[in-house]
């Protein structure tokens, strides 16, 4: 069940959290293999944290602007 219009519930938070994790770590590992030289040892953490971060806020802001059938501003 989804939230209502202009309404987060934990649910939504839960699933921001992992879209955020997510999100972080396949770009950076996507970022990794097509960088020449790259080694695990030199992990910029500023970097996945603003990943995070970015895909977590997003995917919160589409959920509190969507209904509970999943329509945008519950018109789309």
């Amino acid at each position: 069940m989804k939230s209502n219009l202009f309404r987060l519930d934990w649910l939504d938070a839960g699933r921001g959290i992992a879209v955020a994790v997510l999100a972080a770590v396949l770009t950076y590992i996507v970022g990794a293999l097509n960088t020449p030289g790259f080694e695990f040892s030199s992990i910029d953490w500023a970097y996945i944290v603003k990943i995070a971060l970015t895909s977590g806020i997003s995917y919160l802001v589409k959920n509190f602007l969507s209904d509970e059938s999943g329509r945008l501003g519950g018109v789309l």
